[in-house]
């Protein structure tokens, strides 16, 4: 089974920002759809920055076919925590899908839980 996966994106500033603190990368490879979507917390340069370098290093690692497991734990590892919360700078979401045998796995750091509709 060959998949054909089609995504697009579309990301607006907040008012008054110059930059969105949201970002989405997406890698298609024949064998792999990857779509990394991170949300820098707070808006601006300082959120745009945030989400941009953990977009970049997820991407990096999970097509250098580093386990994505590993991967995530990395990028959680290294995000700096934001004061007074103690949250990260940076919330990611990772969907990894085999464009072959159709398995996707995902995984989310600090966003909320994912919702999944199916009609079977």
């Amino acid at each position: 089974m060959s998949l054909f996966i089609e995504a697009e994106s579309f990301a607006i500033p907040k008012s008054g920002e110059e930059v969105c603190g949201d970002t989405l990368r997406i890698v298609r490879t024949p064998e792999r759809f990857l779509m990394i979507l991170s949300d820098g917390l707070g808006s601006g340069v300082r959120a745009s920055v945030s989400s941009v370098l953990t977009v970049e290093i997820l991407s990096r690692m999970v097509t250098a076919n580093i386990p994505l497991r590993d991967c995530v734990n990395a990028v959680a590892a290294t995000l700096p925590p934001q004061h007074p919360t103690g949250a990260a700078y940076a919330t990611f979401l990772v969907v990894d899908i085999d464009r072959l045998s159709g398995r996707a796995v995902v995984s989310n750091y600090g966003n909320p839980e994912i919702l999944y509709f199916s009609r079977k």
